[in-house]
């Protein structure tokens, strides 16, 4: 009895939370869930008692009833406590049919016929109503597992993508990387074949020079001069030579400038013949040996002049 007393309390909880029939009687399902619960623990030790068996129906009616109102109280559910109300009422439907049935063949049977009857009825209904839910139920659950599995897979893709970009971008840095070290390699090469051929350069500019100027060799000496005061000496001597070359020059221009101004000067002192002169007075008679006297010693003075400025170059060269 107590048993029942909690059951029925539970019932009664549940019923009136329904009563509110919006969001705030989601918790009804479970007291109507802890009816069943306590009614079955009561038939455990009166296996016999139709009016438990009946009380169990109900209650599984009304949970099912509960379950399928929450769609349209905005309360979420799931397909599987559509399942679980469709069980429940296909499991009560045949027990009230058989109780029903009792009762019409005379067994003592406590519960109104037409409460059987509103029963088989109502249980029938939901039942119908309860396979719809399901398949809605599902329906949905389906559809969500899809978009769920779209999710994971454009997640997925998305990873692999980012996990493909950061492949390339690193490959990409490897890539430069390399590339970077090989133009540095480059360039090092190119730095070292430069100093090894200025090195190279270098020494053989060394070894030229030594070979041209020997260090620590000794001056040979020949007749009592060594051969660096021998070179020093003609060397000396080559540039008197060309100094007295130079000094000649001068000497020789002037001379020239003098002689040609001394014929210029008998040129006009000659007398101009007169146009009617014969050919007696054009090529001279005895008359005119002054003038051949002075023609002739003239020649004579610059042949000498010109004797002695080679004498003079052939002094200054000996």
């Amino acid at each position: 009895e107590v048993l029942l007393y909690i059951s029925f309390t539970y019932f009664d909880w549940g019923k009136q939370t329904e009563l509110q029939n919006n969001s705030k009687a989601a918790d009804s399902d479970e007291r109507y869930q802890q009816c069943i619960k306590h009614i079955e623990l009561a038939m455990k030790s009166n296996r016999d008692n139709l009016v438990l068996r009946y009380n169990l129906c109900m209650a599984k009616l009304q949970a099912a009833h509960c379950v399928l109102q929450k769609q349209y109280r905005n309360i979420p559910r799931t397909a599987q406590e559509v399942r679980g109300a469709l069980q429940g009422l296909e499991e009560s439907l045949p027990v009230v049919r058989q109780l029903l049935k009792w009762k019409g063949e005379g067994k003592k049977i406590v519960v109104p016929t037409a409460m059987l009857e509103d029963f088989i009825k109502n249980c029938s209904e939901n039942i119908d109503s309860a396979k719809d839910h399901l398949k809605e139920e599902e329906k949905k659950e389906n559809e969500a597992r899809e978009m769920r599995e779209l999710q994971r897979v454009e997640a997925l893709m998305l990873q692999k993508e980012r996990e493909l970009t950061m492949v390339v971008q690193k490959e990409k840095e490897d890539q430069e990387r390399r590339e970077r070290e090989r133009r540095a390699r480059d360039k090092m090469r190119r730095v070292e074949n430069l100093v090894s051929g200025w090195e190279k350069e270098t020494k053989h500019d060394e070894s030229v020079k030594a070979a041209r100027n020997p260090v620590g060799e000794a001056p040979q000496v020949v007749d009592g001069f060594n051969q660096n005061e021998e070179s020093h000496m003609s060397g000396a001597n080559l540039f008197d030579s060309d100094s007295a070359t130079d000094d000649d020059e001068p000497e020789k221009d002037e001379k020239k400038s003098k002689a040609a101004a001394q014929e210029s000067e008998r040129s006009i002192e000659r007398p101009v013949k007169p146009a009617t002169e014969t050919s007696k007075d054009l090529f001279g008679d005895s008359s005119d040996d002054s003038s051949d006297e002075e023609l002739t010693s003239s020649a004579n003075k610059r042949g000498a002049d010109s004797d002695d400025d080679e004498g003079n170059k052939r002094h200054k060269r000996g």
